[in-house]
């Protein structure tokens, strides 16, 4: 059910059949609580909240170990070789893209799984995440990780980011206009994640939005799966 009257509807329908509970979750949209006040609502929010995150370190398994940190002097070609891809995608006279890498033990290890290009393909943690990163993060494979090979790997992504719009741009409720093809979040094997943006402040935001969400995939793995809504749902947000 798509956010509005008949979400709300069944969400006040729910709370009549169950007049003593002091949550409820909505799939695919959120956790919500309430109270007689906006305290006791919040920190029922929060208590719900710490509840589930309990849980979860329950069932978490152990940290993997990563590589050792690339050296500075090994990851700057790496980095400036992405940012010129990137902008092989962008419109003559374009300015270089920002990135924002984040090379913490938990975001390279992440970046070694071997399910990342199945998790990519998933979706966004939250809907709104798309707007700063799209609704998927271009993964680059060690051996991918050459001029050639990013160039060549970031025009395949542009060229997807293009299907997905022209197959649903047709069916939105009202005119869409398509966006920059280019990636807003690269997962990098050995390195981290790279947050990528028109500004430092927009590619910080997107590496921000990057760790967490690769802390939702892995939890979600962990615990059953991780399936937010559909291509379909997020092109309308």
């Amino acid at each position: 059910v798509m956010p509005g009257f008949a979400l709300a509807k069944a969400a006040a329908d729910a709370f009549d059949r169950n007049p003593d509970a002091q949550g409820l979750i909505l799939v695919n949209h959120g956790h919500f609580a309430w109270g007689p006040d906006a305290k006791s609502s919040y920190d029922r929010t929060v208590a719900h909240t710490n509840t589930v995150e309990a849980w979860l370190a329950d069932r978490r398994p152990a940290p993997l170990v990563p590589a050792a940190a690339l050296p500075p002097a090994t990851l700057a070609p790496t980095l400036t070789a992405l940012r010129g891809a990137l902008a092989s995608v962008l419109p003559d006279g374009a300015h270089l893209p920002f990135l924002d890498l984040r090379a913490g033990d938990p975001e390279r290890a992440f970046t070694a799984r071997a399910d990342l290009e199945d998790l990519a393909t998933r979706g966004v943690a939250t809907p709104d995440h798309v707007i700063r990163t799209k609704a998927e993060p271009l993964v680059l494979r060690r051996a991918d990780q050459t001029a050639d090979g990013m160039r060549a790997a970031v025009r395949a992504y542009a060229d997807r980011y293009r299907a997905y719009f022209d197959a649903h741009a047709p069916h939105a409720a009202e005119p869409k206009k398509m966006l920059s093809p280019m990636p807003g979040l690269v997962w990098l094997e050995g390195a981290g994640i790279v947050g990528v943006g028109s500004t430092a402040a927009a590619a910080r935001i997107a590496a921000d939005i990057g760790c967490q969400s690769a802390r939702v995939r892995a939890d979600g793995v962990t615990v059953g799966d991780f399936r937010p809504i559909g291509p379909r749902d997020l092109f309308d947000m």
